[in-house]
């Protein structure tokens, strides 16, 4: 895919779950990215209870990388 994006891998569970949100293997899911420092190209993974954790992996970006061949074009 693209840059720094996540493969085969899928967000699972979630705040209300026990074992909470977490990644898990998944063949064909949609690419997910981090949030990366500003100083290394090492993922960031803060979540907002300040502990380390998958919160801050998304699949926003993919809309982005789609419309950008239709934005070059225009």
């Amino acid at each position: 895919m693209n840059g720094h994006a996540i493969e085969d891998v899928a967000i699972a569970g979630g705040r209300d779950t026990p074992e909470g949100r977490h990644l898990v293997a998944r063949k064909g899911a949609r690419p997910l990215w981090a949030r990366y420092g500003l100083d290394s190209e090492k993922p960031v993974f803060g979540d907002r209870d300040k502990t380390i954790g998958d919160a801050w992996f998304n699949v926003a970006p993919a809309a982005a990388i789609e419309g950008y061949g239709e934005w070059v074009k225009a």
